[in-house]
């Protein structure tokens, strides 16, 4: 019964959003890795859509009490950088119990900033009324980049692509409730 639920809702949502792009190359890679002991922070980038760069970093594991494949957790960051203490804190949580963790940064914040004279609201609202002009939204080009995250983990050789989890804070919280309904890889 749950599975035809999550279906409607999957289908109404889509309706009320607008349409997802096609899934295209994701040009991940690694630019830098840091060794922290029981785990590693490599910080990434992948293409949520052609040249569309979406920095992340990826915690993995390597405490040898936990063994390959590992489940994965994708973190949703709410309105705050990916490096903020509360976000790093909640990864290295999961990290330190044998999961990966990819946590991607939203649309400007951080890295991802193009207009830092606004706050990252005010420029959520610029990127969805420019996003409803072209029959999508900002709750579509969130999710997508959700998405595309969730395709990452699972290309990783070492990850178990059946145990994906996904989990954020404040506007993360809000995307993993999002993200639930719409994408049926999540577990956890």
């Amino acid at each position: 019964d749950y599975d035809a639920y999550r279906r409607e809702l999957r289908a109404k949502m889509l309706e009320a959003i607008g349409s997802l792009p096609e899934r295209t190359p994701l040009n991940f890679r690694t630019v830098r890795s840091f060794d922290k002991g029981a785990y590693r922070v490599e910080h990434v980038t992948f293409e949520s859509m052609p040249g569309l760069v979406v920095p992340a970093n990826l915690f993995v594991p390597t405490d040898s009490a936990y063994r390959a494949p590992y489940p994965a957790v994708v973190m949703s960051c709410g309105h705050g950088r990916k490096d903020g203490e509360i976000y790093r804190r909640a990864c290295v949580d999961v990290v330190r119990r044998g999961m990966v963790v990819l946590m991607f940064e939203p649309y400007e914040q951080g890295e991802r900033v193009q207009y830092p004279q606004y706050n990252c609201c005010q420029n959520h609202n610029l990127i969805g009324l420019k996003a409803m002009l072209l029959g999508s939204s900002m709750a579509a080009l969130r999710i997508w980049d959700g998405m595309r995250a969730i395709d990452c983990v699972q290309a990783l050789p070492y990850v178990d692509k059946a145990r994906i989890g996904y989990m954020g804070n404040s506007g993360g919280g809000t995307m993993t409730s999002l993200m639930e309904a719409v994408d049926g890889r999540i577990v956890a």
